[in-house]
């Protein structure tokens, strides 16, 4: 925020409204989207959008802010248009550095998580295994940069019952980032969440809860527990501990999570199966018409979605017939 505020200042005497402006805009979309402030994100990402658009629309500037838009983007549920900015940002950067260049790395790594989001698998693991091929054959198996591809291929993988495979992606990217960056890294967090929910697949319980907290601990020392990230790590903490028939503890961190994804733009489905989970565990914790009402508000909100929430309608519609 410092040095934002600082190159703002400046900008204003030197270059009020051209090229320098976004390229100043563009890494701070990506402080704000760090930050959990995913609507203001969302708003400086489309002026600088603009702004390189307007004067280079071929280059890498327009290259990095479209793949920035993506992030913001895919932060709040909009991942067919996500999917739309990564492609143009890939596009971009490989008519100005080549196909296999490290920096389109990045941008298939966040291209294979948003597809795995719109239920797109088979390209979900072509873009995260293009990824690591180029990571790989620049710097090597160990490399730092390997940490986001692996844990998106390992998403990938289980989401597909590939359970073996995504667990020794994940053991993989957690073993290089300690190594390079020590056990309490922020990009831990993603590693751990993607274990937790690789577990509750097993149906292993407790190592799903003790890898939960695991994330929900780096969470905490990294953003707090006001932010977006932290909301994801106490909803899942949450629902493992109702399978472990522990609805009273469940309660309080559910809670947390709603009001976290209430006061932020997030994805809407995201927010209406934490409004789900809450429910459920009111209705077991023996609050039970207070449950049931939460459960049809979630139903209510999550049937404009579409397609992309079908699975999630089946699962509201089953729980409120059993009770």
């Amino acid at each position: 925020r410092h040095w934002k505020d600082l190159s703002a200042a400046k900008l204003e005497l030197v270059d009020p409204t051209g090229v320098m402006r976004a390229n100043y805009l563009t890494p701070w979309t990506n402080v704000l989207i760090q930050a959990g402030r995913y609507q203001e994100a969302r708003d400086v990402a489309t002026e600088a959008l603009e702004i390189q658009t307007a004067a280079d629309p071929v280059g890498y500037g327009a290259a990095a802010t479209y793949h920035s838009f993506g992030d913001v983007l895919s932060a709040v549920g909009a991942f067919d248009e996500a999917i739309d900015a990564y492609e143009r940002s890939i596009e971009l950067k490989q008519s100005v550095f080549g196909a296999d260049h490290p920096t389109v790395a990045s941008t298939l790594a966040s291209l294979s998580q948003a597809a795995l989001e719109v239920g797109d698998v088979d390209r979900s693991v072509e873009a995260a295994e293009w990824a690591i091929a180029i990571v790989e054959s620049t710097w090597g198996p160990e490399a730092a940069q390997l940490a986001v591809p692996l844990n998106n291929l390992a998403t990938a993988q289980s989401r597909s019952g590939r359970l073996d495979e995504a667990d020794a992606n994940l053991r993989r990217s957690i073993a290089i980032v300690e190594a390079t960056s020590g056990p309490d890294d922020p990009q831990l967090f993603y590693s751990w969440i993607n274990v937790s929910t690789l577990e509750y697949q097993r149906e292993e319980l407790q190592r799903a809860l003790d890898a939960g907290q695991r994330a929900a601990s780096i969470a905490v020392s990294t953003w707090g527990t006001e932010h977006p990230l932290y909301a994801y790590a106490a909803n899942n903490t949450g629902v493992y501990l109702m399978k472990l028939d522990r609805p009273a503890e469940a309660v309080p961190l559910l809670e947390r999570a709603l009001q976290i994804r209430e006061a932020e733009a997030v994805d809407p489905l995201v927010l209406e199966v934490t409004r789900f989970n809450l429910g459920r565990a009111l209705h077991d914790a023996g609050r039970r018409s207070e449950g049931r009402r939460l459960v049809e508000q979630a139903l209510e909100r999550v049937r404009p979605i579409g397609d992309r929430a079908a699975e999630d309608i089946d699962a509201f519609e089953a729980w409120l017939r059993g009770h």
